[in-house]
């Protein structure tokens, strides 16, 4: 029809791909790609579609990869820039090899990777796509594990006909700052004026590793944040090296030694790690620590590859020792003085400046908000559905080969190890220090789940999951029951103004539940009161009736929990707790009794402070709170609470902060803790309460998926 416009099918493809700078990365990776390529290339042949290859495999090396930047302008010079063009990877790559043909390209592009746990395509992928979304070129992306699941060979089709691939974006929203809750907004607004004020410095360690364009962060959009760059030199690292004492090396050395870093040496120097090898890193660790703060630095990042990679083992070990609180102390050349005590130098991976400035603002945060302000920054690999564990959901892995801190693993310090890393991708230098790489790793390496429990456990937590599972069982003796489930009515909980009006059942049930078996926790009216009631119901479970937990400074409750209909309008209130009973003085026990209420009636959320009512303790609200504590809507609809709680000695709690469903509350409160009993004893026990209204109107509450943690 006269002026429409016909979309031309594709037809045919050109096929590029990228890799490592280093022949021996690209000949072990090759196979891994050749895979990918084919059956890539089947996928289009099957759509009609041929695929031209760009330029063939190199017989010399061994492998099919453009593997420099220049290489890559001369392949781009013989395509056609109009061209329909693929650019696939099942490996890692530099994005400069083939980013200055991608971006003078006219074209339609597409981006494919694979979908692997064994081959970083992913992250080549990932790196790529940023690069391109920097430059402004506009491009399309897939990935796929098999290349036969439906997602991809839909989207791979849209592409054919459309040149175009839709993505379901609706997850994806712009920052509601107007919905900010006020304390978060005016604690975020204060730390961002102190960062003007005060301006930061990112001390780079040589710009652009392995031609990461999307990691360099422009000054113009950096400086306007209240951050600088203190450009520095990896030669001059390298001469502080020669600086430091080898006393005050070894010196670090046995620091680690003595917190129970296990390093997996050998003889080799050329396959294996070697004391000499961790000798050179407890250096650069110290000259680092020594030119961040010779600079004014407030962060560091080091660049390694390619630069130091032929000169001095690798800086992995030294970043995750950068990024930890609990660190060797480093003292100045001439002052004498301590740097950086009693804190992490934030460091980010490989130069990046956008990790930089990431854990520059994380760490500020994290330290404003009283919480660990140990960062790293984590490659997004690989992940899939997994059930087992107490876990049935989806599990992402996420790794890196440096900066990750000891804190984020199990066990700190005893529970990682260092190993070398393999020889192709960091082979004997050209000095007499020979290459070795070290990596920190946690006893469940690198797989994390992002969930909070699992994020905690690595962090040296004890869980206890599936709480609500446990069994319920009679008589309701507190100091008896153990791992199972009691109740209480008695004076301090059943009782109302007009009498002890509760009664309390309890039962495991499907009809209200997540997991499929839930806790059904029942109050009832016992002696038909019916007006000025408010009496209540005490469900709890005695996790341990001795001194296990004591020692513990951070406890966090994670449940769900709903009310039916009939809950909704009869409850009063209730209350989710965590009660950690210590013995702090012969005969004397403390009872810490973190508790949130949810105040139905007064539509507002009450912490228990053990300093009201002398010391007896009592509901109190937060200042300034414009939060609401509102019913379970609609009836039957199980919320998601998490409470994060510490102990910062054995006089006062802590509320830190918590999340019901995806709105986070940070608190930030200090209260006394209750006053000392006699005739009490250790232990860690959980609770809800259920409050009657005025009428004690009878009703029920469900918990599921109850867990507790602490450290």
């Amino acid at each position: 029809m006269p002026g429409s416009r016909v979309e031309m099918r594709i037809k045919e493809v050109v096929l590029i791909t990228s890799g490592d700078l280093r022949q021996s990365a690209n000949q072990v990776c090759w196979p891994a790609q050749e895979e990918l390529e084919r059956k890539l290339t089947k996928c289009f042949l099957d759509e009609g579609v041929m695929v031209r290859r760009a330029f063939p495999v190199d017989p010399s090396t061994g492998h099919g990869f453009i593997s420099s930047q220049r290489r890559g302008m001369d392949i781009f010079a013989s395509i056609d820039p109009d061209a329909n063009l693929v650019f696939a990877t099942a490996a890692w790559q530099y994005s400069h090899h083939v980013l200055s043909g991608m971006r003078s390209h006219h074209g339609p592009m597409l981006t494919v990777a694979n979908w692997s746990g064994q081959w970083p395509g992913l992250v080549g992928l990932l790196n790529l796509n940023g690069s391109l979304i920097k430059a402004g070129v506009k491009f399309n992306s897939l990935w796929s594990e098999n290349f036969t699941d439906d997602y991809f060979v839909r989207g791979l089709r849209e592409w054919i006909q459309k040149k175009s691939v839709t993505h379901d974006l609706s997850h994806v929203r712009d920052l509601d700052v107007s919905a900010l809750p006020a304390y978060a907004a005016s604690m975020g607004k204060e730390l961002a004026e102190a960062l003007q004020k005060r301006k930061a410095i990112l001390g780079i360690f040589d710009e652009g590793c392995m031609g990461m364009y999307n990691a360099i962060v422009d000054d113009e959009l950096l400086n306007a944040a209240g951050v600088f760059k203190e450009r520095l030199s990896q030669s001059a690292l390298v001469a502080r090296m020669g600086m430091v004492l080898d006393d005050d090396a070894k010196g670090v050395r046995q620091w680690l030694d003595a917190k129970g870093l296990r390093f997996i040496t050998g003889k080799d120097e050329k396959t294996d790690l070697t004391d000499a090898q961790i000798h050179e890193q407890c250096k650069m660790y110290i000259a680092a620590v020594r030119m961040a703060d010779e600079f004014g630095c407030d962060a560091i990042g080091i660049q390694y590859q390619q630069g130091l990679k032929d000169m001095v083992p690798a800086s992995d070990l030294v970043e995750g020792l950068l990024n930890n609180t609990d660190r060797p102390p480093v003292y100045g050349e001439q002052s004498g003085k301590e740097l950086y005590a009693g804190g992490p130098l934030t460091h980010f991976n490989e130069v990046d400046e956008c990790a930089g400035l990431d854990g520059l603002v994380t760490n500020r945060c994290w330290t404003a908000l009283k919480l660990d302000p140990d960062t790293t920054l984590h490659d997004l690999r690989w992940g899939e559905h997994y059930t087992g564990e107490g876990i049935d959901d989806f599990v992402w892995v996420l790794q890196i080969s440096g900066a990750a801190p000891a804190s984020h693993f199990v066990d700190g310090y005893r529970g990682a190890s260092s190993e070398r890393q393999p020889p192709m991708y960091f082979p004997m230098g050209r000095t007499s220090a020979s290459v070795g790489r070290t990596q920190i790793m946690g006893r469940i390496l690198f797989v994390w789940m992002l969930c909070a429990t699992l994020c905690a456990s690595m962090r040296g937590q004890t869980t206890l999951q599936d709480l609500d599972d446990d069994p319920i069982t009679y008589p309701n003796d507190y100091n008896t029951n153990y791992r199972s489930w009691a109740s209480t009515i008695n004076n301090a909980v059943g009782c109302g103004p007009n009498g002890c009006t509760s009664s309390a059942g309890m039962s495991h049930t499907g009809y209200l539940s997540v997991d499929g078996s839930s806790l059904e926790h029942d109050l009832g009216n016992a002696n038909g009161c019916l007006t000025n009631c408010y009496g209540d119901a005490l469900f709890f479970n005695r996790l341990y009736h001795d001194s296990t937990a004591n020692d513990a400074t951070k406890l966090t409750l994670d449940m769900y929990a709903t009310m039916d209909s009939v809950g909704n309008s009869a409850s009063q209130a209730l209350e989710y707790t965590i009660e950690q009973d210590v013995q702090t003085s012969p005969g004397s026990w403390t009872p810490f009794v973190y508790s949130w209420q949810c105040e139905y009636q007064l539509g507002v959320w009450r912490y228990w402070d053990g300093a009201l009512r002398s010391g007896m303790g009592d509901w109190n609200t937060v200042q300034g709170n414009t939060w609401p504590c509102v019913t379970f809507q609609p009836g039957g609809t199980f919320a998601h609470f998490y409470f994060h709680f510490q102990r910062p000695d054995l006089t006062h709690m802590y509320y830190a902060d918590f999340t019901v469903n995806t709105t986070y509350r940070p608190i930030g409160v200090t209260v006394s803790a209750p006053l000392p009993l006699s005739n009490y004893s250790d232990g860690l026990s959980t609770e809800i309460q259920l409050d009657g209204n005025y009428y004690q109107s009878p009703y029920s509450a469900w918990t599921d998926k109850w867990i507790v943690s602490y450290q």
